[in-house]
């Protein structure tokens, strides 16, 4: 959101609202990306890095996955010591949610 993206998924950004007079969307394929590192002359003036355009394929659903956290062992053991019966894994699905 704080790049100004609606929908990342289909590359939509708010255009400027004062330039479109209204919230409006357009596509943008790609981020640009232009670091400026400073002091690098030794005058303290930033010094521009070659820019770098960042794109990605449009998806329709993200790919996720469960899985334990490392911590996960040690918050049984913790748990055992304080309860009758330590608490059980959840089922960790090997496939991506259905639709």
């Amino acid at each position: 959101m704080l790049l100004g993206f609606t929908d990342p998924s289909t590359h939509k950004v708010w255009r400027y609202p004062y330039e479109a007079g209204a919230l409006k969307m357009q596509e943008n394929k790609t981020v640009r990306v232009e670091p400026h590192l400073m002091g690098g002359d030794g005058t303290g003036n930033p010094n521009a890095s070659e820019p770098v355009a960042y794109g990605w394929d449009n998806w329709k659903r993200p790919t996720s996955h469960e899985r334990l956290k490392k911590s996960y062992p040690i918050l049984k053991d913790a748990f055992s010591e304080h309860l009758q019966s330590p608490p059980k894994a959840p089922a960790v699905a090997s496939t991506a949610a259905k639709p």
